[in-house]
């Protein structure tokens, strides 16, 4: 009876699983940086999110849609950061201006007396670099858990002084293959996919589950097979739940390996011993 509700549960525990919990979620967020005094508008897009396992760091494509509050404001170059220091400074200003080719990936042009101006423009930039804070370091796999957050300053036609652009939305794409992405109030986190979770989980358990079969087991012949195999089906397991990107050693999962084998090891000695004991009574 309890190995058909156990069953069960883990049934609906996966059906939870593939149904919901690892469901994309992009975040879409109104931003409240800067007022309604500033000259020109933006949205800001964030997408192909990109962790890399080896240097704990995530890139990601950006977009930024700017457009004047007024009709007659023109685009000549665009200086954004999006991610401040402890102190307030934004550390990574992007540049984008006119004399770069290729910078404004989209924009309209409006002809004058003296050229085209522009009025609206589309900045688009891969591989740029996000900041991320290890709330979990990796050595917690596969429940490590990193966070960022963004702080956008823009600035249009300069490139000091006092930022001249309102952010008004942001968009963010779940796409990082490996994680999840969450929200919680201003702060974004990346989280392993429920899936290696729940199945670390479920491994965890029945391999106790079969400790405690071997520990009953009361011929020594019978047990030392048995235990080999153990021994090679929990190694098995590491190699599948630790994919060769994650390079940190030990982790959670070696950590728990490691103290099931020294459990193993003292059920092994401790039927022998006792085996050896009842033979020398006789």
């Amino acid at each position: 009876m309890l190995f058909v509700i156990l069953s069960g549960a883990l049934l609906v525990t996966f059906a939870v699983d593939f149904l919901f919990w690892e469901r994309r979620h992009d975040v879409e967020k109104e931003l409240a940086v800067g007022g309604p005094g500033r000259d020109f508008v933006a949205n800001v897009t964030v997408f192909n999110l990109a962790f890399d396992d080896r240097t704990e760091s995530v890139t990601a494509t950006t977009t930024v849609d700017v457009r004047p509050r007024k009709k007659d404001g023109d685009i000549r170059s665009l200086y954004y950061g999006y991610q401040s220091e402890p102190g307030g400074i934004s550390s990574n200003v992007v540049p984008c201006t006119e004399q770069m080719k290729g910078c404004f990936t989209a924009y309209e042009d409006v002809p004058k007396s003296d050229g085209p101006h522009i009025k609206t423009a589309m900045v688009r930039l891969a591989q740029l670099p996000i900041l991320l804070t290890q709330d979990r370091p990796e050595i917690w796999y596969p429940f490590d858990r990193y966070s960022f957050r963004f702080d956008f300053l823009g600035w249009v036609n300069t490139d000091k002084g006092e930022a001249n652009v309102s952010f008004e939305k942001l968009t963010m794409r779940d796409s990082e293959s490996n994680f999840i992405l969450r929200e919680d109030s201003d702060r974004y986190f990346l989280v392993r996919r429920p899936f290696i979770r729940i199945v670390s989980i479920v491994f965890f358990l029945l391999s106790i589950a079969f400790l405690a079969y071997l520990r009953r087991v009361g011929d020594p012949k019978e047990l030392l097979p048995q235990s080999l195999g153990f021994f090679g089906a929990l190694w098995g397991l590491r190699s599948i739940l630790l994919p060769a990107s994650v390079n940190v050693f030990p982790t959670l999962v070696d950590y728990v390996i490691l103290i099931e084998f020294c459990f193993l090891f003292l059920i092994i000695v401790s039927k022998v011993s006792l085996t050896r004991e009842a033979n020398t009574s006789r």
